[in-house]
Order: structure tokens, then sequence, then C-alpha cells
């Protein structure tokens, strides 16, 4: 697993969380599948100096490549689950999955 997360102040808006999720688990996956790609995304908002938790509503846009399921509502219930702060163990991107105020989902496999 890999990720980019992407953090950008909008005026007149919500700020947008973009984030690019390589080979994104699945939401039947065992729980320390879906720590490790919390812990994966924390990485990634700290190597883009994203100050975590966020504590304000956003907009959520995510691209999943290679998601580890074709059904995209599958990797969006491990995605909320890993930026969750009330879920799992560890710093989370976000302090509450409720401060999404909504989200674009998109899935792409580049092998097939």
């Amino acid at each position: 697993m890999r990720s980019i997360v992407e953090y950008k102040e909008r005026p007149n808006d919500v700020p947008l969380l973009r984030i690019y999720a390589h080979d994104a688990p699945h939401r039947r996956q065992h729980y320390q599948v879906i720590q490790k790609f919390r812990e994966e995304l924390v990485r990634a908002a700290q190597a883009a100096n994203i100050k975590i938790p966020i504590t304000h509503p956003v907009e959520l846009y995510v691209l999943f490549v290679n998601p580890s399921s074709p059904d995209i509502d599958n990797a969006i219930v491990a995605l909320y689950r890993a930026l969750d702060g009330t879920s799992l163990k560890g710093p989370a991107i976000l302090e509450d999955d409720g401060l999404i105020i909504g989200h674009s989902a998109f899935k792409f496999f580049p092998y097939r």
C-alpha cells in the first residue's frame, strides 16, 4: 500500500482532502490490514506537512488505484475507518469521519 494525501484550502468553500490510494484494502479485510492502511495515510499526510488530526469539515476526493475490491463501496468503508480518529489505534487524519461533508470516489485498474 502507498498513498498520496493532499489538503487544499478553498476560498468560500470547505477544504478539499484529496487521497490517491494504491492497493487500498476493502472493508471485509482484517482490522490489522486497515490499521496498516491508516498508518500509511498518516505517514503520507505528515510527509505533505498536513496538520493532523483535522478537526473541521472537509470534502473528500479519493482515487483508488488497483484497489483490492472491484466494489468501490467496500473500499470507501475501509477508507472511512482508516481516516476516523474514533476507530482503530494511533493518530488519524480526521478527528471523526463525520467531518466529511461529501465525497467523490473513483477507481482505476491500470493492469486490466
